[in-house]
């Protein structure tokens, strides 16, 4: 019981520095996956709502795949609610990988404990803002996706 506990600690703490190295900024990331296991997606959980005039592709890189499209959302889409991608900016930025649908697209998803664990290396390589135009740095360190999600067309 000792050695899990040890793990499961060692775990948080490696959460806890791989978060801390993204200045705090970003709160979660997770994996859309379909059915069988290949990642379309990944949804960043921003602590701050992001203006999405300063999101595209090039501000983003997941290791091993190829961004097919960047847009904002201001409501969870892991909850059933949809997004067109449209507004002023909000606190989820999803990346799309290829092959993927353009952004502004619906990417309606539902919650499944069974879903493939899927982890995906992410990294913010250029500078974006907030909606109070304060600037998020590029990250040191790539993170980690957390929880993988079955998309639900």
């Amino acid at each position: 019981m000792n050695k899990v506990r040890s793990m499961v600690l060692s775990l948080a703490l490696l959460s806890l520095t791989v978060l801390t190295s993204c200045g705090n900024d970003i709160r979660q990331a997770d994996a859309i996956v379909t059915p069988d296991g290949n990642a379309t997606g990944v949804v960043l959980k921003y602590k701050t709502p992001i203006d999405d005039d300063t999101v595209n592709k090039e501000a983003f890189s997941v290791e091993g795949m190829t961004i097919s499209s960047v847009f904002v959302s201001d409501v969870n889409i892991f909850k059933g609610e949809r997004s067109d991608g449209s507004g002023d900016g909000g606190r989820y930025v999803i990346i799309l990988l290829k092959p993927g649908r353009p952004a502004g697209d619906s990417v309606p998803v539902t919650i499944n404990p069974g879903a493939p664990k899927v982890t995906l290396s992410v990294r913010q390589v250029s500078p974006v803002k907030t909606l109070s135009g304060k600037v998020i740095n590029a990250w040191k360190k790539a993170i980690l996706t957390e929880e993988s999600h079955i998309v639900a067309r």
